[in-house]
Formats: C-alpha cells, structure tokens, sequence
C-alpha cells in the first residue's frame, strides 16, 4: 500500500471485498446472487471501487484510478467491462488487465459460468507520465 494515500492506494481487491464505511463484501454478494438465481438474467452486477466514505470527488490524485467493475451475464457466460478514470496506458494497463481477467475467471469458476469477453474503458489515459499524449489508441477494443 502506498504512504501518500493513508494505505488506501492500490488496494482494489480490498475495497471489492472490504468496500466503504460498512466494510460490504461486493464480491462475495456477486457471487452469491448469480449463484441463488434460478434463471439466468441478462443482469449486470457492479462493484465499486471508489466510495464517498474514504475518497474525494474533487482530487486529481490519489483517488482510485479503478472506479467500478461490471460483470454481465449472458446466458451462461460472464462478461466483465471495467472503467478506469486515469490510466497509466503503457506501465500500467497490462497488470491491470492480467488482475482483472483472472477476477473474472474466479467469478466464473465460483459461479460455474463461462469466461466471455473483457472491455476496458479509460475516461483519460495518458503514456509513461507524459500528460496529453495524442495517439491512435482512442478507441481500442480487447
């Protein structure tokens, strides 16, 4: 956890099973509900990663970058479609997609569901700290 932050930085999969003031388990909740329905719905379930309890709406940094993860299910198959506020493209997008596929793959082996498709979408992104950068990856699809 980094010092800047008060231990709040960096620590997504805390706040996915430790999340605001509450300390709600979002993805224990996930996993329970696709679990207890009998049909399969075309339902979107969401976990967020920022929270009005421990973060500002007004900083530029030391918010999560993260702000919520959205697994779909259709049919028999998850998808899961994640929005980042501020990304770090090039040091930092491979992690982040390497952990977030394998929360989906823990979803869907918690759940018996397929593993679908994965979409990253990033509000700003920007090169090796180099603030806008102009370049052809505007619109990339995973």
């Amino acid at each position: 956890m980094h010092s800047r932050n008060n231990g709040l930085w960096g620590n997504y999969f805390l706040r996915f099973t430790k999340f605001g003031s509450t300390k709600k388990n979002q993805l224990q909740k996930i996993i329970d509900n696709i679990n207890s329905r009998n049909n399969q719905y075309a339902a979107c379930y969401i976990m967020h990663v920022s929270s009005a309890d421990t973060d500002s709406n007004t900083r530029n940094i030391g918010n999560p970058c993260l702000q919520y993860v959205q697994f779909g299910q259709v049919g028999n198959t998850l998808n899961l479609t994640a929005v980042y506020r501020n990304h770090d493209f090039l040091r930092k997008a491979l992690g982040n997609y390497i952990g977030l596929s394998k929360l989906l793959e823990f979803v869907c082996q918690e759940t018996g569901r397929n593993i679908g498709t994965f979409a990253c979408h990033s509000i700003h992104y920007f090169l090796y700290n180099k603030r806008n950068v102009q370049t052809s990856f505007n619109n990339l699809t995973w």
